[in-house]
């Protein structure tokens, strides 16, 4: 992994002069998108039977691109969850635009502390790779994340979601999706390696092909459609991302029962 991102730097520096520029660009021209305004919900009417889910990480779990969570991921994951398990859902997100592994679990870890979740759904990678963190850094900062959340809540199974699509980013010229794509496959393989023998913790390497699954589904993606700003998922997009990783979770969640 270590040589692939080496091999990938020095192949990459030819095009830092276009990449400084597309950087400037994009931070003038993508807009500031909000999060999602509502961070607790439901899906069925809680009551003692409800799974309760903590979601945690950065833009996709804090539903940038969409107004309120029913239509982000949190959302459309727990209606998943709750129509295939046949049970109330109760979500609490905690999450943070622009926010890497290191920062999530130094600022929002520690409100976990404050809910009592069966699950927590984690989501990073886009910034960690945006930010261009070095492999061993990253490999630090999700132990340091783990452990932290593990002082919390010992037992809590952990799903870690599809690292961002971000050579399908059409926001980017395909320059950045090369070098940060690259980059963020890296991460993706690191992580896997973490948490392949860590316990309840769960990693889903599935390639996230959103076109592919929408067909699936019965739906006709165009993928250039899926981004509201080129950058972060549309409503379409934290759907068929939820249905996709909804699987991943009951699977697990099977397996354990068997």
């Amino acid at each position: 992994m270590l040589f692939k991102y080496y091999l990938g730097v020095f192949g990459s520096l030819p095009l830092l002069p276009f990449l400084v520029a597309e950087g400037k660009r994009l931070k003038k021209d993508i807009p500031k998108l909000p999060p999602a305004v509502d961070t607790t919900g439901s899906m069925g009417e809680y009551d003692k039977k409800s799974l309760k889910v903590a979601f945690l990480g950065e833009s996709m779990m804090a539903g940038i691109g969409v107004l309120s969570h029913i239509n982000g991921f949190a959302g459309h994951l727990s209606a998943s969850l709750s129509k295939s398990l046949t049970r109330p859902i109760a979500y609490n997100v905690i999450a943070k635009s622009g926010y890497t592994a290191k920062l999530v679990a130094k600022k929002l870890v520690p409100q976990l502390s404050e809910v009592t979740p069966d699950l927590i759904i984690i989501g990073l990678g886009g910034n960690d790779a945006f930010t261009t963190n070095h492999p061993k850094s990253w490999k630090k900062d999700i132990e340091f994340l783990i452990s932290k959340i593990r002082a919390l809540h010992k037992d809590v199974p952990l799903f870690f979601t599809n690292m961002p699509p971000i050579k399908r980013f059409p926001a980017f010229s395909w320059r950045t999706q090369f070098v940060l794509g690259n980059l963020v496959e890296i991460l993706e393989k690191m992580l896997e390696s973490i948490v392949s023998n860590m316990y309840e913790v769960y990693y889903d390497s599935r390639k996230l092909d959103l076109a592919t699954f929408g067909e699936r589904i019965g739906m006709n993606v165009d993928d250039n459609l899926l981004f509201s700003d080129g950058v972060h998922p549309s409503e379409l997009t934290y759907q068929l991302w939820a249905e996709h990783f909804s699987k991943f979770i009951q699977e697990k969640l099977k397996s354990k029962k068997a």
